[in-house]
């Protein structure tokens, strides 16, 4: 089930928001402000995040800036849904990285295709890259002595550990 966070700070729309996606089966999680949105986005990285723009404390714009300059976050697509129709406004947002950005008010329909539309995106990225990855591997195999491949596999498997308990190890243990 796909994870998206919500960062708005008007209490009613995050929680109509909430409701709407867990609704199409979404796992949500909400943050009132940029600061809240950028923790959360930080510490369960979340498939889509969808982000209001002026909020207190941090605004949508510069939690956007701040994921994309961050490794682990840069790939999170980002959403803005948004009262500040400009052109201008649309394209600094766009500028930052963001996937699409929705002006206030907007139909639920709209955001639940938008949503489904960015995932779906995502997910054929991911697999392109797993393929790709999976091509390399292949290649860089083909070419590669076997005592020197039984190394790299040993490598690979201590990554490959690393990789899916990292969150739960002590920095100093990695």
């Amino acid at each position: 089930m796909p994870r998206i966070l919500i960062v708005e700070d008007d209490r009613s729309v995050r929680e109509n928001l909430a409701e709407l996606l867990t609704g199409a089966g979404y796992q949500v999680q909400v943050a009132s402000n940029g600061e809240e949105g950028l923790a959360l986005a930080t510490r369960d990285i979340p498939e889509l995040i969808l982000c209001d723009i002026m909020m207190p404390v941090l605004d949508g714009l510069s939690l956007a800036d701040r994921l994309r300059s961050a490794p682990h976050t840069t790939h999170i697509p980002v959403i803005f849904l948004t009262g500040k129709a400009e052109r201008t406004d649309m394209r600094a947002g766009l500028d930052l990285g963001a996937e699409d950005y929705l002006t206030k008010p907007c139909r639920i329909e709209k955001v639940l295709d938008v949503v489904r539309m960015r995932l779906a995106k995502r997910q054929i990225i991911e697999q392109r890259l797993t393929e790709s990855w999976r091509h390399l591997r292949r290649e860089v195999i083909a070419d590669t002595p076997p005592a020197f491949t039984n190394l790299l596999d040993t490598i690979r498997s201590y990554a490959d550990v690393i990789s899916q308990h990292s969150d739960s190890l002590d920095r100093r243990d990695l």
